[in-house]
């Protein structure tokens, strides 16, 4: 998933360059060269596994420009690794929330991530409601119709069917309620 931002700051480049590098020292990613303007933070490993999206790899770039003497034009891509994920629309928000704290650092000069652990703490228990919804429903929905299906009919490929309709039923559930879609 990419989200991007692009504005201007009536600052000199230097001064944004050392903002932007001040906000991502600050919000715990780490450089990826030196006077490179790309960080890191979180690993594959926790896009895969983990239900915090702050854990989730994520690759920034940022690209700067002298407008004038007084501006300079800043676009930033925000690359999310959202591998083994299903994203739901409480942690798409901290991502924006994210994106958003990194545009407000750079036109203030102050580093504020308030309203990114606000959509943080919104997203807890969140991901995992979202994934029970999604097992429950279709184990129940997948049993009943294979286990119908075998009686009713006699025929064992009802239980091939009752995986599909659990697993299919149990997704647009999750989509519905929380919001998901699959990245």
């Amino acid at each position: 998933m990419d989200m991007s931002a692009n504005f201007d700051v009536p600052e000199p480049e230097p001064v944004v360059r050392e903002r932007i590098a001040r906000h991502f020292s600050q919000t715990g990613y780490s450089p990826a060269g030196p006077g490179a303007l790309e960080f890191r933070r979180g690993s594959a490993l926790g896009s895969m596994i983990s239900f915090s999206p702050r854990k989730w790899q994520a690759n920034v770039r940022v690209r700067v420009t002298p407008v004038d003497a007084g501006t300079t034009a800043v676009a930033a891509t925000f690359s999310i690794n959202t591998t083994g994920q299903w994203v739901t629309d409480k942690e798409r928000a901290v991502w924006q929330a994210e994106v958003d704290a990194f545009r407000g650092s750079v036109d203030s000069g102050a580093v504020s991530i308030e309203q990114v652990q606000k959509a943080s703490a919104a997203v807890k228990g969140n991901t995992a409601g979202a994934i029970l919804a999604f097992v429950g429903v279709s184990l129940v929905v997948g049993l009943i119709v294979a286990i119908g299906g075998v009686l009713l009919t006699g025929k064992e490929y009802f239980t091939t069917v009752g995986i599909v309709v659990g697993i299919s039923v149990g997704y647009a559930v999750m989509q519905r309620r929380y919001g998901v879609n699959r990245q």
